[in-house]
């Protein structure tokens, strides 16, 4: 038998974004979590810089109040169909948002994780052309370097680590790459500010060989991570939205990881997905959005089992700052 403390080849679990090779020589098995620190299954201490990798849990570890708080949901009402109902925490928590949320933002969704709601910002868009006539509409620009997510719908849009992409191809068609504001390495070869920032004006080009009438959104993270968390000139998104607004394009900000809502101020967005993302349970992602119309009132762009009271009541949690 092997080691049931630790994990090696002989382990029937499945790792993400593990090698063979690293599994072989021995995974280490985080057993526990206090405030800003991760403990192994030999009681080794680490600080975790990273919340969890990808920032899952920047409230830090071990609090308390969010489990007491998850557990009363649970025994009250872990969950009910958003089909014709809702509940308690999605409405609150809806409220809260709408509150504090940047520009025109005034209607909101909850989904599991970032990749479901890119999946739904893309759907969402996709209907708004559908019901102003316009259904041709179905292609997505995304740019090189971005991260978008890993399920099929938002996996179409990655435009790194691409062997996940590539791997999985043929995918859902219409989507177009575009080159990122990467002025250290300017994948065309300019200066900023000499360049008169050429990456976003080419989107205009992009546009146009791809059909205007057949382009339905472009995606952007305020700050993009396949890069290292590298923000554009400040120019570069007043360029995408005029563009965007000349030819009838959806503008989804994708903040899910670098964001909740903060960075999202002046881009003026017509869709933006964000996360308030607490320890100890999963990530509770947000689709917001303003309101075009017209609207199909049955919102079919998302699936059943969104809306979990539980996920979204660590949204709504008041937290103070973790504990060291």
């Amino acid at each position: 038998m092997h080691d049931k403390t630790g994990m090696d080849s002989r382990s029937p679990l499945i790792l993400q974004r593990t090698t063979k090779e690293d599994v072989e020589k021995g995974v280490t098995v985080i057993t526990r979590g206090e405030g800003v620190f991760v403990y192994d299954q030999e009681g080794k201490r680490y600080l975790d810089l990273v919340a969890g990798v990808t920032r899952p849990v920047h409230a830090g570890y071990g609090r308390k109040e969010i489990a007491q708080a998850v557990y009363d949901q649970i025994c009250r009402l872990p969950y009910f169909t958003p089909m014709q109902f809702t509940n308690e925490p999605a409405l609150q928590l809806a409220r809260v948002l709408s509150e504090i949320a940047p520009g025109k933002i005034s209607k909101f969704s909850f989904f599991c994780d970032g990749s479901e709601s890119v999946e739904a910002a893309s759907k969402l868009a996709r209907h708004y052309h559908y019901f102003q006539g316009e259904k041709s509409r179905f292609k997505i620009i995304s740019r090189r370097g971005a991260y978008h997510g890993v399920t099929a719908g938002a996996l179409r849009a990655l435009g790194t680590v691409l062997a996940m992409r590539q791997i999985m191809e043929p995918l859902m068609p219409g989507t177009v790459f575009v080159d990122s504001p990467y002025c250290y390495r300017c994948p065309l070869h300019l200066t900023y500010p000499g360049c008169d920032l050429a990456c976003a004006k080419d989107i205009a080009r992009a546009i146009e060989f791809e059909n205007p009438e057949q382009v339905s959104a472009f995606i952007g993270e305020p700050i993009q991570q396949g890069f290292g968390a590298y923000a554009p000139p400040a120019e570069y998104w007043k360029i995408v939205r005029e563009i965007c607004d000349k030819y009838g394009i959806v503008l989804i900000i994708d903040e899910v990881i670098c964001g909740s809502g903060e960075l999202e101020n002046g881009l003026a967005s017509n869709i933006l997905t964000s996360s308030r993302i607490s320890s100890p349970w999963p990530r509770e992602s947000r689709l917001a959005t303003y309101p075009w119309g017209p609207w199909d009132a049955q919102a079919s762009y998302g699936k059943v089992s969104r809306s979990s009271s539980i996920c979204i009541l660590t949204g709504i949690i008041p937290l103070p700052a973790p504990r060291p």
